[in-house]
C-alpha cells in the first residue's frame, strides 16, 4: 500500500488548518463586522466640488473645509456613531441621521456602506457623500480608562512649506531712508509661509491639538512672534456617557439658526433647498488656521436631565483693530501682520464674552433660548459714513434669542427671533415640505433690523452683516427621476437703509437653477446656472440708484474610476449695469485625479481664461494639499497650471509636493503696493509632511 511521505502528509495537515482557520475568520468578519470598512463612492475633490461649489458663500468656506478634512481623517464608525455624531456632518439633517440609526437598530450592524442605499431619505447624493466621512467598523463597545482615552488615540503632525518663486514689492532691499518716508511699504519677514499642525483624537470623545502658522511676509521668532504669529490650541473631553462635554483653548459656538452665534458656520442657499430642518446648536474646537472667527475660553455642554441639553461659555480675546488714542475705529479679521501698520493693529482691543443657551427636546420638535453679554476694552466709534450709521458702538453687546424646530411626516419648520442689547429685533423662519417622494419644497423668510447689533451672528443671510436685510428665499429639490438632481431657488431682499454700496434703500435678487446626470457608468454630468442683481450707486451722482448684474454659467463632465478621475468644464460670465458696457469671461478647464497604487496619489489642474475685467472673474477648484483648500478665482487674460503628488512611504509617513504657475497674456505685473509681482508669471511650490501614529 502506498503512503505519502510523511513531510508531505504533515504540509497538507498545515494547509487544511491554515484553510480552515481562513474560512472561520472569514465568516466573523462577515457577521460581525470586526473590521473597519471604507468604501468611499466618491473622490475628495468633487465632494469639495459639489458640497462648495466654485463661488462659495460666506466668510467660512476655509474653516468648513478644514473641519470636514479633520472629520475624514478620522472616520465615524455606523455601528457604534451616536445621534450627535452623525449630525456633525453638516450635509445631514435630523431626519436622515435618525433613519441612520434606525436601520442599524432593526440590522443590528451595518455590514457595509452598501447598505445605505437601504436607509430611507437618503438620496444618491448624501449616500456618496457621507461615504468619505464613515466606515462600517466593530460593533463591540469596549470599556477603557482615562489614560488609554488621553493618549492612545490617532496622532498625527502635519507641517507644510509655502516656498513662492517670485518676489513681492513688499520684500525687496530697502534703504534706512525709504523705510523711514514709506515703513508700511516693507514686509517685515521673509516670503515663505510655514504651517505646523499637531492633532490627536480618540474616537469622537477626546481631541486635543495645536496650531501654529506663519504667512508669508510675517515676521519669524520677533515682533512679538513665539515662534510664530498664530497660535491656537484646543482641548475636549466628552463623557463616556455622552452627557457632559468640555472644550478648553480655542472653539467655535453655534447656537440654532446664527442670529446671536454663528462662529465658523457655513451654510448655502443650495444647501437650505436640499435638506430638512437641521438645528445647528453645537460647541466644537476651532481646529482651522482662520485667525478672527472663534473663542477663546472654556466652554461646557451638559444634559441635566433625558431631554434638556445646556451649555455655556466664557471667552477672552485679543481683537486686531485700527485705533486713535483709546477709541477703536474698525475692527480687521484678515490675520495678516507683515507691515509696520498691520504689527500696529495687532491685538488692538480685549474683548471678554460670556454666554449660555438651554434646549428642550421632544420627540418630533424642540424648543429653546441663548443669551450672551461681551465687554471691549476700547470705546468702539466706527468713522461716521452712511452706511455704518448703525455698526457696533460703545463698550458693551449684548443679546438674546428664543429659538424652535419642529418635524411631522413631510412637513418640517425651524427658526430663530432675537433682540439685541437695545432690543431691535432679528428674526429668520425656514418651512419645508417633502411635497411627493423626490420633491422637496423650501420657504425662508428673514428680517434683521437696521439697528439690531449683534458681533459675532452670521447666519443665511446677502449681507456681509446680519443686520438691514428682510428677504424670501423660495427653493425647490427634485430627484424623481433616476440619475437626475435638480435644484432650484430665487431669492429676493431689500436693505431698508443705506449699504456700503448703496446710499439709499435698495434691492437684490439672486436666482439658481443646477442639474446632476448621472449614467449607468462612470459618466455624470452637471449644468448650472446664477444670476445675481443688486442696486448700487450711479458713480459719481449722489443717492442714484442702478442695477449691478452678474450671470454665471457653467457646464461640466465627470469620469470616475477608483484609479483615475477626469474632469472637464467650461464656464462663462457676464457682468455689467445699466450705465457701463457688459464685460465678459469665460474659461476652459480640466482637472485629473489619479490613484496608481495605495501608495501613490496624484492631480493636475488647467484652465485657460479670458475676462475683460476682475467683474467677470471665473472660480475653479485646484488639487489641493491636506489642510491647504482655496477656492481661486481667475481673471484677465492668461493661463494656470497644478500639479499635486502624494506618497505614503509606510503606514505612519505621507510626503506631498504641490506646485502651481500663471501666466497672463496681457499683463507685465500683478498686484499693487507691496503686493505688487512685476512680470507676467507667478509660480510657487508647497511641501508637505505628515506623520500619523
Amino acid at each position: 500500500m502506498h503512503r505519502f511521505p510523511s513531510a508531505l502528509r504533515s504540509t497538507c495537515r498545515r494547509l487544511r488548518r491554515l484553510f480552515a482557520a481562513l474560512l472561520a475568520a472569514a465568516a466573523a468578519l462577515s457577521l460581525a463586522a470586526q473590521t473597519d470598512r471604507r468604501e468611499p463612492y466618491i473622490s475628495w475633490e468633487e465632494f469639495v466640488t459639489e458640497y462648495f461649489g466654485d463661488e462659495p458663500e460666506g466668510q467660512s468656506a476655509g474653516m468648513a473645509l478644514e473641519h470636514l478634512e479633520e472629520l475624514r481623517a478620522s472616520p465615524l464608525n455606523l455601528n457604534t456613531a451616536r445621534r450627535a455624531d452623525l449630525l456633525a456632518l453638516p450635509f445631514l439633517d435630523e431626519a436622515q441621521a435618525d433613519s441612520i440609526l434606525a436601520y442599524r437598530a432593526r440590522r443590528r450592524a451595518f455590514m457595509s456602506l452598501g447598505e445605505l442605499q437601504l436607509v430611507r431619505g437618503l438620496d444618491r447624493t448624501r449616500r456618496r457623500w457621507i461615504s468619505l466621512f464613515v466606515v462600517a467598523g466593530d460593533t463591540a463597545a469596549r470599556r477603557t480608562g482615562w489614560r488609554e482615552r488621553l493618549l492612545r488615540g490617532r496622532h498625527e503632525i502635519v507641517t507644510r512649506l509655502d516656498v513662492p518663486l517670485y518676489r513681492r514689492a513688499g520684500q525687496r532691499s530697502f534703504s534706512p531712508q525709504e523705510l523711514a518716508e514709506s515703513p508700511n511699504q516693507a514686509y517685515w519677514g521673509n516670503a515663505l509661509a510655514h504651517t505646523l499642525r499637531y492633532r490627536y483624537r480618540w474616537r469622537d470623545d477626546v481631541a486635543y491639538g495645536l496650531t501654529l502658522q506663519k504667512d508669508a511676509g510675517e515676521p519669524f521668532l520677533a515682533e512679538g512672534n513665539y515662534p510664530y504669529d498664530y497660535v491656537s490650541f484646543f482641548f475636549s473631553w466628552r463623557a463616556a456617557s455622552g452627557r457632559w462635554r468640555l472644550l478648553a483653548g480655542d472653539f467655535n459656538v453655534n447656537l440654532a439658526q446664527g442670529l446671536l452665534f454663528g462662529s465658523g458656520f457655513f451654510d448655502s442657499r443650495t444647501a437650505a433647498v436640499e435638506s430638512a430642518a437641521r438645528r445647528r446648536t453645537s460647541l466644537r474646537p476651532h481646529t482651522s488656521a482662520d485667525e478672527s472667527d472663534f473663542f477663546r475660553g472654556v466652554a461646557f455642554s451638559f444634559r441635566p436631565a433625558r431631554r434638556w441639553q445646556a451649555a455655556a461659555f466664557v471667552s477672552f480675546r485679543r481683537l486686531d483693530g485700527r485705533r486713535e488714542g483709546d477709541t477703536l475705529r474698525s475692527f480687521l479679521t484678515d490675520g495678516l501682520h507683515r507691515t509696520r501698520a498691520e504689527l500696529d493693529r495687532r491685538r488692538a482691543v480685549a474683548c471678554l464674552t460670556g454666554g449660555a443657551g438651554l434646549t428642550y427636546t421632544a420627540p418630533g420638535w424642540s424648543i429653546g433660548a441663548g443669551g450672551y453679554a461681551a465687554h471691549y476694552s476700547r470705546y468702539i466709534e466706527p468713522e461716521a459714513r452712511s452706511y455704518n450709521r448703525f455698526y457696533l458702538r460703545g463698550r458693551m453687546a449684548a443679546g438674546a434669542s428664543v429659538h424652535y424646530a419642529w418635524r411631522a411626516g413631510r412637513w418640517s419648520a425651524e427658526g430663530e427671533a432675537a433682540l439685541d442689547r437695545r432690543a431691535h429685533p432679528a428674526t429668520i423662519h425656514r418651512l419645508h415640505c417633502e411635497a411627493a417622494d423626490g420633491l422637496a419644497l423650501t420657504l425662508q423668510g428673514r428680517y434683521f433690523s437696521p439697528r439690531y447689533v449683534v458681533p459675532y451672528a452670521q447666519t443665511l443671510q446677502q449681507a456681509s452683516r446680519v443686520q438691514n436685510e428682510a428677504g424670501l428665499l423660495a427653493g425647490l429639490h427634485c430627484t424623481r427621476w433616476p440619475r437626475q438632481e435638480w435644484t432650484a431657488y430665487a431669492d429676493w431682499c431689500r436693505f431698508p437703509a443705506p449699504t456700503f454700496r448703496a446710499d439709499r434703500p435698495s434691492q437684490s435678487v439672486e436666482a439658481f437653477v443646477q442639474g446632476r446626470f448621472a449614467t449607468r457608468g462612470p459618466l455624470s454630468f452637471l449644468v448650472r446656472y446664477k444670476c445675481r442683481a443688486r442696486q448700487e450707486n450711479v458713480s459719481g451722482t449722489d443717492g442714484i440708484l442702478q442695477h449691478v448684474w452678474t450671470h454665471r454659467a457653467r457646464l461640466q463632465a465627470a469620469w470616475e474610476q477608483p484609479a483615475l478621475s477626469l474632469f472637464a468644464a467650461a464656464d462663462a460670465c457676464a457682468a455689467g449695469s445699466q450705465t457701463r458696457r457688459t464685460e465678459w469671461g469665460w474659461m476652459l478647464s480640466g482637472r485629473a485625479a489619479v490613484r496608481p497604487s495605495d501608495r501613490w496619489r496624484g492631480g493636475a489642474f488647467a484652465s485657460l481664461f479670458f475676462t475683460d475685467s476682475y467683474a467677470a472673474r471665473l472660480f475653479a477648484y485646484e488639487p489641493q494639499l491636506p489642510y491647504a483648500g482655496a477656492f481661486p478665482s481667475f481673471a484677465y487674460h492668461g493661463f494656470r497650471l497644478a500639479m499635486l503628488a502624494r506618497w505614503r512611504a509606510c503606514a505612519w509617513l505621507e510626503a506631498g509636493l504641490r506646485a502651481g504657475w500663471t501666466h497672463y497674456f496681457n499683463r507685465d505685473h500683478t498686484g499693487s503696493g507691496p503686493q505688487r509681482i512685476d512680470g507676467p508669471d507667478q509660480a510657487d511650490v508647497s511641501l508637505q509632511v505628515q506623520l500619523t501614529l
